[in-house]
């Protein structure tokens, strides 16, 4: 008599989702970590272009751009930074 197989056993099922779980955490895990790498590096970037825009100010004009609030670009240092640049 010939046994014929046509479905997968409970027991595989689940050993089946067991390994899908554990590569999506370790791939969510992943993209978090890159994500704040990323973002890391965008915040070290943009303190690069202020510093770079702040000295660009001072050997142009001879004097420091002037202190203003937080989030606001000071007048002096607009042409040195980019387009559409912010403090947010």
């Amino acid at each position: 008599m010939r046994h014929v197989r046509g479905a997968f056993t409970f027991i595989e099922m689940l050993v089946v989702m067991i390994v899908l779980g554990i590569l999506s955490g370790l791939a969510t895990l992943k993209y978090i970590d890159l994500r704040d790498r990323a973002l890391t590096a965008q915040a070290a970037s943009d303190m690069e272009t202020v510093r770079l825009a702040a000295y660009s100010t001072w050997y142009e004009t001879g004097i420091w751009p002037a202190e203003v609030g937080a989030g606001v670009v000071p007048v002096e240092m607009t042409p040195y930074l980019p387009k559409g640049f912010g403090f947010s």
